[in-house]
């Protein structure tokens, strides 16, 4: 079902319209999406042991100063792009529940770049429990971006890209 939402010349003072159910689970989902990346953050530093050990199974011949570096730096950047998940979920949800097109557009990029993560990440050494994420944070994604392409969330989108006065 689309909602069709009065202009500005419609309405005699400015009130914001709600936002339509399929943006409000979106809203949700992505809440949802920020806490998985949150616990990935967590769960990576937790598991250094285990990257420590994905790294030398994948580089057999690397020294142990090596290993520590590469395992450092994995953890850090995996820890670290989570956070920044985290961090981009929560904004895009608020932003989205405010009507903004530039986030919807943005989210679904966002959901291109994790769908081309995901698969850099299944062909390099990570651990079981990283990847376990990364296929959530993709299917979070997936369902927001699909919400948030909704018939009815495309005319409250458009809505607040009529001119206001």
């Amino acid at each position: 079902m689309i909602q069709h939402y009065p202009n500005a010349a419609q309405m005699s003072d400015f009130q914001r319209p709600e936002p339509p159910a399929a943006v409000l689970r979106a809203v949700r989902v992505m809440y949802a999406g920020a806490v998985v990346c949150a616990i990935q953050a967590i769960t990576c530093v937790l598991t250094a042991g285990a990257w420590r050990t994905a790294v030398e199974q994948k580089y057999p011949h690397l020294g142990a100063h090596g290993v520590t570096v590469i395992t450092h730096t994995a953890v850090i950047a995996a820890a670290g792009t989570a956070v920044i998940g985290a961090v981009l979920f929560i904004r895009i949800a608020r932003s989205c529940r405010k009507g903004r097109n530039w986030a919807r557009v943005g989210r679904t990029v966002l959901f291109a770049i994790a769908v081309l993560g995901a698969v850099y990440d299944f062909s390099t050494a990570h651990t079981t429990l990283n990847l376990m994420f990364v296929f959530a944070g993709c299917l979070i994604d997936l369902v927001a971006v699909v919400l948030l392409w909704q018939g009815s969330s495309s005319a409250y989108f458009r809505f607040f890209k009529r001119p206001q006065f």
